[in-house]
């Protein structure tokens, strides 16, 4: 794996934890993660709140996942980084 590959790897398994961890700072994210497991949150509702198209082909949870990833800035993914290589022991 490249080592972009490696780096969007590991932002999409940071987004996916934003998602699915229902912390105060995420918890609109982890309402729309249970709605969704319930079957009572779909692409119509997601799509004004995480700016996405209704009529797209995609999952909704990589909808979502993809409007995370855009959101995130150059400090998000440096922080992102520096923990996940300090808890791996490695260095970007």
């Amino acid at each position: 794996m490249s080592l972009h590959e490696e780096k969007r790897s590991i932002l999409e398994q940071a987004a996916r934890k934003l998602i699915v961890k229902n912390t105060s700072a995420f918890s609109m994210l982890g309402a729309a993660v249970n709605g969704m497991m319930n079957g009572g949150f779909d692409k119509e509702m997601a799509a004004p709140v995480f700016g996405f198209d209704a009529e797209s082909k995609e999952p909704l949870d990589e909808l979502i996942l993809i409007s995370i990833l855009n959101a995130l800035d150059a400090k998000d993914i440096d922080v992102i980084f520096q923990r996940y290589a300090q808890r791996r022991g490695l260095k970007f």
